[in-house]
């Protein structure tokens, strides 16, 4: 067996593998979104990265949504790199200490809502020389990726190594994502491609199907009560289809942007229903986040469309009589324990 020999990687932590040096290689030329399936090592080829960063001199903020996450994350990073501190940044640590960490450590690992309050505090994203975004699929809407991203994009000069198991499903979905990360390149494999397939001889993928618990069915239903509601009235201004798609949704915001400068005197009317299509929008990916990551994801956006309201559209769906009910739900949904954790402990 043939290792990685870099100075900043621990001597045999890291398998040579062709297709995780590759795309390494990628990452450190420009912006880049890996689609990885899970076991293929994503938190290896972010290894790979972060210390070719770290060996010129920079600096790493790694995002994960949640702190279980981050502490995995951590954990994995301290087998493999030769970097000290690694430092865990979350709603737990300290307010004290977090400056020191952010100024400090040359690897952090947080979770997006710690990171935006930094912000807040005057502390930049663009501080870092690369930022690595884990679940980057959910860098879409209001989600806490996004202004992070933004920020850290408007200085130029540092890195996105953005990283997934399970892309939107949709090209208007992976356009968001890419837009909003500031994507310049893709690398997708799977196990059937030649340079990955040297390494998952004998490997066999199984889909297992988790049911969802009733508090999460509940929350589901009035999510989709409100969507509906909001797909009842634009197909009122004959606007689309009540079975709209997300990407019908995403091409009449397009459409009605566009027109917005030709028919001044239809200014207030389009953008009422740019606004509306969006609110719509913002609750199907509130669907999503519910139904792919679970019932804290899901809550942590209403929450913080809830607190922020930062555009017309997140006042339209805060405005909704069953937004509040939807609150509750997703709070009390929370305390369920996420049914994908409890199968994968019955598996392992």
């Amino acid at each position: 067996m043939e290792y990685v020999r870099h100075p900043l990687i621990r001597e045999g932590a890291v398998l040579r593998r062709e297709y995780q040096l590759n795309i390494a290689g990628t990452a450190l030329r420009g912006n880049t979104l890996v689609v990885l399936p899970t076991g293929l090592g994503k938190t290896v080829i972010a290894a790979l990265v972060m210390a070719e960063v770290l060996r010129i001199g920079g600096r790493v903020l790694m995002l994960a949504p949640t702190r279980p996450l981050v502490m995995q994350h951590v954990k994995t990073l301290r087998s493999i790199l030769r970097a000290e501190p690694i430092c865990e940044l979350t709603g737990r640590t300290p307010r004290t200490e977090r400056p020191r960490i952010w100024r400090g450590c040359p690897v952090v690992v947080a979770t997006p809502q710690t990171v935006l309050s930094m912000m807040k505090e005057g502390h930049r994203p663009s501080e870092f020389s690369l930022l690595v975004v884990d679940e980057a699929h959910r860098a879409v809407g209001d989600y806490a990726y996004v202004p992070i991203a933004r920020e850290f994009l408007e200085d130029g000069r540092g890195r996105i190594l953005a990283l997934t198991a399970s892309p939107p499903s949709t090209r208007e979905g992976l356009r968001e994502v890419l837009r909003n990360l500031g994507i310049r390149f893709i690398e997708a494999r799977t196990p059937q491609d030649p340079d990955v397939r040297p390494y998952v001889a004998g490997m066999e993928i199984k889909v297992v199907k988790v049911a969802m618990p009733e508090k999460w069915r509940a929350l589901r239903k009035t999510l989709k009560e409100i969507l509906k509601d909001f797909l009842s009235k634009l197909e009122e201004l004959g606007l689309v289809d009540k079975g709209a798609t997300r990407g019908d949704l995403a091409r009449l915001i397009e459409d009605l942007k566009g027109r917005l400068d030709s028919e001044l005197s239809r200014r207030g009317s389009l953008f009422g229903a740019i606004q509306l299509a969006t609110a719509a929008l913002k609750v199907d990916y509130a669907l999503e986040f519910l139904e792919t990551q679970g019932a804290e994801a899901c809550y942590d956006y209403l929450r913080r469309i809830s607190k922020e309201r930062r555009s017309r559209a997140d006042s339209i769906v805060v405005n909704h009589p069953l937004f509040q009910v939807a609150l509750i739900q997703a709070r009390e949904a929370v305390r369920e324990p996420n049914p994908k954790l409890e199968k994968l402990r019955s598996l392992v």
